[in-house]
């Protein structure tokens, strides 16, 4: 044993102390940059990924060759399972066998080249002239695909009175059916758009495809996320519907140019149609290959018809928008359990607050610019200018207080004296000022086009007290 204070022992508490150093380096501060590289990269890296791997699927489907890695054909049904292609075969024996149509001269179908699939040009109205039945002449609806999804819309549109026909693989697929069925009609009942607690037997199932959507006025695919087996199915469909019913899809994230790309006899009525959860909620976001079909799909789904809350979008979008939206809130949850910043109870609290305010202001516009500006766009952009302007400092000193006390301390004083002089320069201020107003154009806009901050403010807190009275009930 070496005496306190000789050279050795001095030697060895240095070492120990270094050892502490670079363990804590090692794990609290590299797993703060890794945090930080993420939440950088992410956004790229979701915006980028989608068009990638589409673009690499259009350039081999154009060249006939497969449509995935694995070496998969784009041409040919996808190995799912025994039951998978006993429907295609059944679906393709439909035609031959009994179908009418498939005694006329069938038309030569449209050349798909790479600059159909690649992307929807904005307003690009790529239809071939296929004309679509009226909105109020709708009476058939077909179902393909039988889980969560499909079964919440099978409700809704029997709730509504359509005479709907769903898609199922076998006895066993059609029991699976029935009981999710009989959950979201449950729901339907329950919010009101139904009172009979039997009507879901109104929804007949067949065996062939081609039987549940050859006289469909509609159909709604919400077959599982897998895009060889999605777009397998999809071509089906094109193959055995009429030429003017379109085909919704219930895609959550694959983008239309995807979905429609392996459809060969109409692939231009083939539209994007995303609900949240039929059986609870309302919303819907369509997209459709043309201006006119987007709109179809909006007035049929919404109020006038199914009685769905409907948005257009413009242009397609990994996620769309719903889920695009979600998909940066999973990633942020995720970051801040992973991280030991919360708990996954106090972060479920926090966003449901975060919810609350969203929809008391009706929306991200009127939180922004009438809630956090207090109804002054000017506030707004000033304080949203001013977080930017600190993020850099702040966002570091989340990863440097990780650090053993002196080396943290240094870094945290370098940095605050580094942020003082940028931050406090009005130059770099009116910048920022700018840069913010500029990207946030749009939720200004939106709230200049409302009913005034007076108005906003009685409506939101009728909203917020309501939406309080109702936690307390629920409580």
């Amino acid at each position: 044993v070496q005496p306190r204070g000789s050279a050795t022992s001095d030697r060895a508490s240095l070492a120990v102390r270094l050892n502490v150093i670079f363990r804590a380096m090692s794990e609290e501060w590299l797993q703060g940059l890794a945090l930080l590289l993420a939440a950088l990269l992410l956004p790229a890296f979701v915006l980028l990924r989608p068009r990638a791997r589409r673009l690499s699927v259009v350039a081999r489907v154009a060249e006939g060759g497969p449509a995935s890695d694995n070496g998969e054909s784009a041409v040919t049904t996808p190995e799912v399972g025994k039951e998978e292609q006993g429907a295609s075969e059944r679906a393709s024996a439909g035609t031959s066998e009994g179908d009418p149509a498939s005694s006329e001269p069938s038309t030569a179908p449209p050349e798909v080249t790479p600059h159909s699939l690649e992307r929807l040009p904005e307003g690009s109205a790529q239809t071939g002239g296929a004309a679509t039945c009226a909105c109020a002449s709708v009476r058939k609806v077909a179902i393909v695909g039988t889980g969560t999804i499909g079964s919440g819309w099978a409700a809704v549109f029997a709730a509504r009175g359509y005479t709907v026909t769903a898609f199922v693989r076998s006895t066993q697929s059609e029991a699976k059916f029935h009981d999710f069925l009989r959950v979201a009609w449950r729901k339907v009942v329950a919010r009101g758009l139904a009172t009979d607690p039997d009507g879901w037997r109104a929804v007949v199932c067949v065996m062939d495809l081609a039987e549940c959507v050859r006289d469909a006025d509609y159909v709604q695919e919400s077959v599982v996320e897998e895009l060889p087996l999605k777009q397998s199915i999809i071509a089906q469909i094109d193959e055995h519907a009429r030429p003017i019913t379109l085909i919704g899809s219930s895609s959550s994230f694959i983008p239309l140019s995807l979905v429609r790309a392996r459809a060969k006899r109409h692939p231009e009525r083939i539209a994007t149609a995303h609900p949240t959860l039929p059986q609870w909620d309302n919303f819907v976001e369509v997209l459709g290959s043309c201006p006119e079909h987007t709109q179809w799909l909006a007035t049929f789904l919404g109020t006038a018809h199914v009685g769905m809350d409907t948005i257009t979008m413009r242009r397609e979008m990994h996620g769309h928008v719903h889920n695009f939206c979600l998909e940066a809130i999973l990633c942020a949850s995720t970051a801040l359990l992973k991280s030991g910043v919360t708990s996954t109870k106090e972060l479920d609290t926090a966003l449901v607050h975060m919810s609350r305010l969203l929809l008391a202001a009706g929306g991200i516009s009127g939180a922004l610019v009438g809630a956090v500006g207090n109804g002054e766009p000017d506030a707004t952009v000033a304080l949203c200018a001013d977080v930017c302007l600190g993020s850099p400092a702040a966002v570091s000193a989340c990863i440097v207080s990780r650090l053993p006390a002196p080396l943290s301390s240094l870094v945290l004083y370098m940095m605050r004296v580094i942020s003082a002089a940028y931050a406090g320069s009005a130059s770099v201020k009116r910048v920022a000022r700018r840069l913010v107003r500029w990207s946030i154009k749009e939720s200004i806009d939106e709230w200049r086009s409302g009913p005034g901050a007076e108005q906003f403010e009685q409506q939101m807190l009728r909203r917020m007290s309501a939406l309080e009275r109702i936690e307390q009930h629920a409580m």
